[in-house]
């Protein structure tokens, strides 16, 4: 099968584009070919992954494309949640008049008619395997040709002296605190006032726990995290190793 060399006929306006990527299913080693494909239609201006923290399928290296992290506790199809929910964003806001939607879920189908009936026009870009009724959903869709696997992206610095690593076993609350320091602290820390919003979603309650408090809750697992000063500025970081 021929590269896709861009819309077939006029009609498709030449202004901005939006690059949305299912990093479950897509990864990272086809970013160019998502940008050449993105160009045809104008300026990709939006460029999103939404990844499993665990297995980020090499996108959290390419500093081009924002990340949405899902959580460990998330469901199976958080990614997809989070994507259609920023499409949908993005249209009302006008920000875009083409959107890249890259996946070979067929479950992106509905999204990509819902688009199309708003006026944006839906490039596709999946595998071979991709089904026919999210191919035929969208305005076109580019198949994605076997490659070889491209040079894996540039790593960070890392500037800590101390490597922090997550221990082997935790607790189901304590998962959710390291991701949320991870995710959300400022430097490696975090307010304590930030934990109980988050914690709470989860239907953990820390009233109902021996320790009543947050500082009493950490501080009793002092192998896990550090905690410093006490009142409205209490925070909390990652034990370091």
């Amino acid at each position: 099968m021929q590269a896709w060399a861009g819309p077939v006929s006029g009609g498709v306006p030449n202004g901005a584009v939006a690059v949305l990527v299912d990093g479950e299913n897509v990864a990272w080693n086809v970013s160019e070919v998502l940008l050449r494909c993105a160009r045809t239609l104008g300026a990709p201006t939006i460029l999103r992954a939404y990844c499993n923290r665990l297995n980020p399928n090499g996108w959290d290296g390419d500093g081009r494309f924002q990340l949405t992290y899902l959580d460990t506790q998330a469901g199976k199809n958080s990614a997809d949640i989070r994507l259609v929910i920023d499409a949908m964003d993005i249209v009302h806001a006008a920000a875009v008049d083409s959107i890249v939607i890259a996946s070979t879920d067929r479950d992106f189908a509905p999204l990509a008619h819902r688009l199309r009936a708003s006026g944006l026009y839906v490039l596709g870009v999946g595998r071979r395997e991709a089904s026919a009724i999210f191919r035929h959903s969208c305005s076109d869709f580019h198949v994605l040709n076997h490659a070889p696997e491209p040079a894996p992206p540039p790593q960070p610095v890392v500037v800590a002296a101390r490597a922090v690593t997550r221990p082997a076993a935790l607790s189901k609350e304590d998962a959710l605190i390291h991701d949320l320091i991870r995710s959300c602290g400022k430097d490696g820390w975090l307010e304590l006032t930030r934990i109980n919003p988050h914690l709470s979603k989860s239907g953990f309650m820390i009233g109902d726990t021996p320790e009543k408090t947050w500082r009493a809750y950490l501080e009793k697992r002092d192998t896990l995290y550090d905690c410093e000063p006490r009142g409205p500025t209490a925070r909390v970081r990652l034990r370091q190793r």
